[in-house]
């Protein structure tokens, strides 16, 4: 790994792609993992960890969010050698996980409208890093990340309940760059990159693992955002956005994270992880 190249266009774009960060073997677990996860009798309206799409007048499931302290094979990933060197490197000291999620992006979902991610969390650390993992092809026509490259720059603001921004709001000159990864490379992005993503066109899942980190000198704040998250539920709802989690009405006073959140550790550390799903 040629870690100043990394660091050097993290200041310079605001991200770079690690190919083959994760091996094979890694992929076929954590793909194998989504699918075991689907059938582990978690996925419902009322559980905050698997957000539900409309699709057809039914629900669907989206997302696991969070899904590292549920799975050994995802806590892994949180810890893998490799990303914990690169972010250490970019923030010049160790990280500490903000927020995970294993995204699906089902075939004919909508995809996300331009935003930076932190937009969704404004009361915790303005600088973190995305990784975006690919756990299949992100192409294209299944609805890839496309990203302004330099946007981190922009101090664009938050212009809405839904964190988008309207095409008039973004510089006339942004161009989007679309981000295709094979299975196992990733993306590492600031929380300020202004990104998006198009509809899934295909007929077959787009499954990514999303972690996001922040410096350990900010201190550690996962498990205050999904406290936080879980009362944004039972006050706000979701308004009416295409990206909204489907949580009906008589459902959201009473929904909750099944099973609890709880902190996640290596592996090694069996007395603080619990997981469900175990390959």
């Amino acid at each position: 790994m040629n870690i100043d190249a990394y660091k050097q266009a993290y200041e310079r774009d605001g991200c770079f792609v690690v190919k083959s960060l994760f091996l094979p073997t890694e992929i076929q677990s954590m793909t194998e993992e989504s699918m075991a996860l689907v059938q582990s009798g978690l996925v419902a309206r009322d559980n905050l960890r698997t957000e539900m799409w409309e699709r057809d007048g039914q629900a669907v499931l989206s997302k696991f969010d969070p899904v590292a302290d549920i799975s050994e094979t995802y806590a892994k990933a949180v810890y893998q050698d490799d990303t914990s060197s690169i972010l250490s490197a970019l923030f010049d000291e160790p990280a500490i996980l903000f927020k995970d999620k294993l995204v699906y992006k089902i075939p004919g979902h909508k995809g996300f409208g331009p935003h930076h991610d932190h937009a969704y969390h404004m009361d915790y650390p303005e600088d973190m890093v995305a990784v975006a993992i690919a756990l299949d092809p992100m192409r294209k026509e299944n609805g890839c990340i496309e990203v302004v490259l330099g946007s981190h720059k922009f101090n664009l603001p938050v212009v809405n309940e839904n964190g988008d921004f309207a095409t008039e709001e973004i510089p006339e000159d942004a161009i989007w760059t679309p981000i295709e990864l094979e299975a196992g490379d990733a993306l590492f992005f600031s929380n300020l990159m202004l990104h998006r993503s198009a509809p899934n066109q295909t007929e077959d899942m787009r499954r990514a693992l999303f972690l996001t980190y922040n410096r350990s000198s900010d201190g550690e704040h996962r498990m205050s955002y999904y406290n936080d998250h879980k009362n944004n539920v039972a006050r706000n709802g979701y308004g009416e956005s295409e990206g909204n989690f489907a949580v009906p009405e008589d459902l959201k006073n009473s929904a909750k994270f099944f099973p609890p959140v709880t902190r996640v550790v290596k592996p090694e550390s069996k007395n603080e992880l619990s997981p469900v799903i175990s390959l």
